[in-house]
């Protein structure tokens, strides 16, 4: 049996891990659901979502077996973090790394693996939502493309607890202020990130801040690109999960110090803070852009390659006129009557 070797990036790696708030913590059915996605997509009997520790994995979520876990030492998981993507083990009778591993040889049987790396906000790789099969199988290129769609959802949830930022900071802070103190009151039910009224309320507390410190701030608008062409032509629920995906890959690259809400039905509010030079929050949009861009989403019909317009509007220290209304205008000002031929295009507002 070969034991897994650990990431050049360990402590590091840990601490973002750590940041999440996951290990030990609660079932929750944000993560049940997922694995339990991935029995039914693939027809497996297991799957796993695991976080792997300094000694250990840790079972998010179980769904086929009774376990919160195993030793690091023999765990998949541990392995599969090396990889960028996936690992895929068609046989592990046969894979000199696991054939006399103890999951194998006895409960649970592991014969087959597919692992899609399960990443922070930061990049950090944490684990995995992993698919096990008891017999031989060779996963195909569409399990591997719906187990990796499903883990992205995995990720958003694994941002939406990343206890770093005002992002979260303000959820605590407001908790208590939401109805029956239930998180979903400030928060987008399909994307999982700030609703509307709270990004704006976030955005206007910023502003406050601005003015108190002199300290520069901006609002970076998303505008996602053609998502009613993508509703017309392969239909709502794969809008609803390009929309999702928009947003887990918008607070994948965000820095922890900015916050994002959903705006409206295609459209993404930033508070990019501190933020007082054009160039610095041209550099962070043109990262979620370029973020948006790093792989395609796969529909019904095909790839549907994602992208968004992007309006910026800054607002410096001594701008005591300015509103938080005033300034998702000038933004959404820089990228109205953009065409087709133009997506994906970065623009300040006129009153920037």
């Amino acid at each position: 049996m070969e034991r897994p070797g650990i990431p050049r990036e360990e402590s590091a790696r840990l601490a973002a891990l750590r940041r999440t708030g996951l290990v030990d913590s609660p079932i929750e059915e944000r993560f049940d659901r997922i694995t339990r996605l991935v029995r039914r997509s693939l027809g497996v009997p297991i799957s796993v979502i695991s976080l792997v520790e300094e000694d250990r994995q840790f079972f998010k979520s179980v769904d086929g077996i009774d376990s919160c876990g195993s030793d690091r030492d023999v765990s998949f998981c541990g392995h599969a973090i090396h990889e960028s993507d996936f690992m895929v083990v068609n046989d592990a009778l046969k894979d000199p790394r696991f054939c006399d591993n103890p999951l194998v040889t006895g409960e649970p049987h592991v014969r087959s693996y597919a692992g899609a790396v399960l990443r922070t906000p930061d990049g950090f790789r944490v684990g995995t939502l992993c698919a096990i099969e008891t017999q031989a199988r060779r996963f195909t290129p569409e399990d591997l493309r719906t187990l990796k769609d499903l883990a992205a959802f995995a990720e958003l949830e694994i941002s939406m607890s990343w206890r770093d930022g005002p992002q979260v900071e303000a959820l605590e802070v407001h908790e208590g202020a939401c109805v029956g103190g239930e998180r979903g009151a400030m928060v987008d039910q399909l994307t999982r990130v700030w609703d509307r009224e709270t990004i704006v309320e976030l955005a206007s507390v910023e502003l406050d801040r601005a003015r108190r410190t002199e300290r520069g701030f901006a609002l970076l608008v998303v505008d996602m690109d053609h998502l009613a062409q993508i509703n017309d032509e392969e239909g709502w629920s794969t809008g609803d999960a390009a929309l999702v995906a928009v947003s887990r890959r918008v607070l994948g690259t965000l820095r922890t110090t900015d916050m994002v809400g959903r705006l409206g039905d295609d459209e993404f509010l930033c508070v990019l803070t501190p933020c007082s030079t054009r160039r610095a929050a041209r550099e962070v949009a043109e990262r979620v852009r370029d973020g948006l861009g790093c792989e395609p989403l796969f529909g019904n019909k095909g790839e549907i390659n994602l992208s968004a317009s992007m309006g910026i509007a800054l607002c410096g220290p001594h701008d005591l006129v300015s509103t938080v209304p005033d300034l998702i205008e000038c933004a959404r000002s820089a990228i109205s009557g953009i065409g087709k031929e133009e997506y994906g295009l970065v623009r300040f507002g006129e009153a920037a």
